[in-house]
Order: structure tokens, then sequence, then C-alpha cells
């Protein structure tokens, strides 16, 4: 009677053994770190492929939401206030974080940061 657990819990460590080495490639930490990294911090030259505006260009907020979040800090996640959708803003700076370029806004809610996403030169 003894056996049959013994051979279940047996044939359930063959088989967690043969699923982990067909998982993949293991990694040490210093190459799981190394390919987790960017190779390359994006800077201003290298988002060219967005739409970039200068201080002073008027522009409108776009979003698939009725609202556009407005924050803090460039790449910041505290949200200061929310302006709806298709309001034309002014842009008062430019700034690169880790995430991407960020414009420094004007609108009607306030001042604040938003991500370049979330503007264009067309309405919405």
């Amino acid at each position: 009677m003894k056996k049959l657990p013994l051979f279940l819990l047996l044939a359930f460590i063959l088989a967690l053994s043969l699923s982990c080495s067909k998982a993949g490639k293991i990694l040490t930490p210093a190459e799981a770190t190394a390919s987790a990294m960017p190779t390359e911090a994006p800077t201003l030259e290298s988002a060219a492929s967005v739409d970039t505006f200068q201080v002073g260009d008027v522009v409108y907020l776009v979003n698939k939401s009725y609202l556009v979040n407005i924050f803090d800090a460039p790449g910041s996640k505290k949200i200061v206030t929310a302006q709806q959708r298709g309001v034309q803003v002014t842009v008062l700076k430019v700034s690169m974080a880790s995430d991407g370029i960020w414009y420094q806004i004007k609108s009607p809610a306030g001042t604040g940061w938003v991500p370049a996403i979330n503007l264009s030169e067309d309405a919405p």
C-alpha cells in the first residue's frame, strides 16, 4: 500500500524535472540582467520617429479615453490633473525621460507633463 504513494511522488518529480529541462536556456543572474537591460538609453535624436514639438507650439491632447492625465514630472506616475481629449494646449518645455519624450504643457486644467504619445498636431 505504501509503494503507490512513493511511486506517484517519484513520477511527479520525474515529470517536473523533464518539464524544466525543456523550458529553455538557463541564464546566470548576470546574463539575465544583461539581456533585460536596454542596449541604449533613448535620446531626443533617437526619438525622431515620434512627432517632436517645440516650446511655444500649440497642439492637441489625444488619448483613447475621454481624459488625458497630466503628471507632476517627466516619467512620473503622480497625476496632478486631467484634461479632456481634443483640447488645445501650449508646449512649455521638452524633456527626455527613461520612457521617452515628455512635454510640459499649459492647459485650461493646469500645467503639467504629458508623454509625447498624448500630443498631436491634428485634432482628434
